[in-house]
């Protein structure tokens, strides 16, 4: 992570493997939006209904 901290993410979203296990590493990054769809599925296609 400490190569991509020099990186200016402005407009640019991130995706994949975002977990909330790794979801602060991936905002001090400070993208423009990350997107959470699968690390919120309970199984492949199919959202968890925890809130």
């Amino acid at each position: 992570m400490d190569d991509l901290r020099n990186i200016d993410l402005t407009g640019i979203g991130l995706a994949g493997k975002i977990s909330p296990e790794n979801v602060s590493n991936i905002l001090s990054l400070n993208p423009e939006f990350i997107d959470l769809s699968s690390s919120l599925e309970s199984e492949i296609g199919k959202k968890s209904e925890k809130g």
